[in-house]
């Protein structure tokens, strides 16, 4: 056990109390709790994943600063552009590709994605999007044909990227 976990386990049974702490862990989120059992000289340790209710909660957020904002009179473009990151369309197709895995083999179809960009965006509206399409595109296909999905990119004229599915 990592010597933070074994501080916390160490401070729960002290305290008779339970400890909980929310990791990142490879762009997912795990809130662990540390439960000490008094009788039996343990700390029983319980994990579950939250990234998806760490995703609403920074989405609700962003759109409560957003409110704040326009409630205090700041300009629009200038809220506008606070709100953009710098997202990695890869990463987030990958992430994509991974949460509809059960639905790509219950389909026996492939999904596959040549370079993407990075792009200035709401990182939750491009996980959004491409989900949309990507389940879109699963879910109307030939009959008895695999579905085959691809995503490509290339930069268009305007200075921006035309990601196609």
């Amino acid at each position: 056990m990592p010597p933070e976990w074994q501080k916390l386990a160490s401070d729960a049974f002290d305290q008779h109390a339970n400890r909980t702490v929310e990791l990142e862990f490879s762009g997912r989120f795990f809130s662990i709790t540390f439960s000490p059992v008094d009788e039996h000289s343990y700390v029983n340790v319980y994990g579950f994943e939250i990234t998806e209710r760490k995703i609403a909660e920074n989405y609700l957020l962003d759109h409560n600063n957003i409110l704040e904002n326009l409630v205090a009179g700041k300009p629009f473009q200038e809220i506008l552009d606070g709100l953009s990151k710098r997202v990695d369309l890869n990463k987030i197709a990958c992430e994509v590709i991974e949460d509809l895995e059960t639905r790509i083999l219950d389909t026996q179809g492939k999904v596959t994605h040549d370079y993407l960009p990075t792009v200035d965006a709401d990182p939750f509206q491009m996980q959004q999007l491409l989900q949309n399409l990507i389940e879109n595109a699963l879910k109307y296909h030939k009959p008895d044909t695999p579905p085959v999905v691809h995503l490509t990119s290339q930069p268009n004229e305007n200075e921006s990227w035309d990601i196609s599915v």
